[in-house]
């Protein structure tokens, strides 16, 4: 899906650390980061396909996703694993395409 980066969402920053190895304790979701980062009131953003809701396979939005928050929250991932985990991200972006 073109030059997209995939990164999976974590409730909290433990879950994150303690998912090292393996994909651990997430939440469902997934980021698919397409463009940035891009200065913004709140330091550095990137624009990208990103969840409403916090639970699992959730439905998403084009926005902006602050870069801290994927820094402390989310782990990069492929995309076929980003694909068996949240497949509402893939609905969504096929729509905007079509």
């Amino acid at each position: 899906m073109g030059d997209l980066k995939y990164y999976l969402v974590y409730p909290d920053r433990k879950s994150l650390e303690d998912a090292r190895d393996s994909l651990g304790n997430h939440s469902g979701n997934v980021i698919a980061v397409y463009a940035g980062p891009a200065a913004g009131q709140n330091g550095l953003s990137m624009f990208a396909w990103v969840p409403t809701r916090k639970h699992a396979n959730a439905e998403v939005v084009r926005g902006k996703i602050s870069l801290i928050y994927l820094i402390d929250y989310c782990r990069a991932t492929s995309e076929a694993e980003a694909r068996a985990i949240h497949p509402k991200l893939f609905q969504a972006i096929s729509a905007k395409d079509n």
